[in-house]
């Protein structure tokens, strides 16, 4: 029994890992910084994709008082200014209603020190707008990825014990990235999208993305080579591990 907890628990640690490195390394990943320091501090943080039902504001925050700012809006080859107001220890900005799959591009500028400088420094920002997504959505995408992902890795790691459960695993596993593949990511896409109550009509690939497939397909691949080949351990154990990189890089 001892021996199954220290099992799972690896495999946990491999699937957190996993999630981790994707989280800090996606290309979703927020822009972040501070600018000066002391009591001439600003920071900042800028959302690369923003799915709120309000439209999207920009907030820095800064010990410096009555500090002046601006955006310059390049959406669609514009240059619209959009004045930075501050309120306690803030200085924000909002941006009109778009619609779902723009992606707003703009610069932003602050008086420090009475010089104008661009935040960040000589780098024009990027954030791609997506529709709103319940969170009962968000709850499932991570139940189904990364419950498809600890038992994959779990069901990998029994190359190394004497143990034969890993095609029950795996199975297991492949129903999660089942629903996650064939269910919950195009659920998730068609709200992000601005499908859902839409009489839009859209192909079937918007929604059910070679890269939101892939780990179905894979490991629909290791399962039926598992069950199809002599030494079908070293299979699943590989096929965990390209799964964890696909984590990683494509989760």
């Amino acid at each position: 029994m001892k021996k199954i907890l220290i099992l799972w628990f690896g495999a946990f640690i491999v699937t957190f890992l996993a999630g981790y490195l994707n989280s800090v390394t996606g290309s979703d990943f927020p822009l972040s910084g501070t600018i000066g320091s002391g009591k001439k501090k600003v920071t900042y943080y800028f959302e690369t994709v923003y799915n709120d039902k309000q439209p999207m504001e920009i907030m820095m925050r800064t010990d410096i008082p009555d500090l002046e700012g601006y955006i310059v809006n390049r959406t669609d080859g514009a240059a619209d200014t959009i004045p930075m107001v501050y309120s306690e220890n803030r200085i924000t900005a909002q941006f009109d209603s778009v619609a779902p799959g723009t992606l707003l591009i703009y610069d932003v500028y602050i008086n420090y020190e009475g010089k104008w400088i661009q935040v960040p420094e000589e780098m024009t920002v990027t954030t791609e707008i997506l529709g709103f997504l319940p969170k009962t959505i968000r709850v499932l995408v991570f139940i189904c990825l990364f419950g498809g992902v600890l038992l994959a890795v779990r069901s990998g790691i029994d190359y190394f014990t004497e143990r034969s459960n890993h095609r029950k695993t795996g199975f297991f596993a492949l129903i999660a990235f089942g629903c996650y593949s064939l269910i919950v990511m195009p659920v998730k896409l068609s709200f992000e999208l601005g499908l859902v109550n839409s009489m839009q009509k859209v192909s079937p690939e918007i929604i059910y993305t070679l890269k939101d497939m892939s780990f179905f397909l894979v490991w629909t691949a290791v399962m039926i080579a598992a069950f199809n080949v002599k030494n079908s351990k070293l299979v699943v154990a590989i096929g965990a591990g390209v799964i964890v990189v696909m984590t990683v890089f494509l989760g």
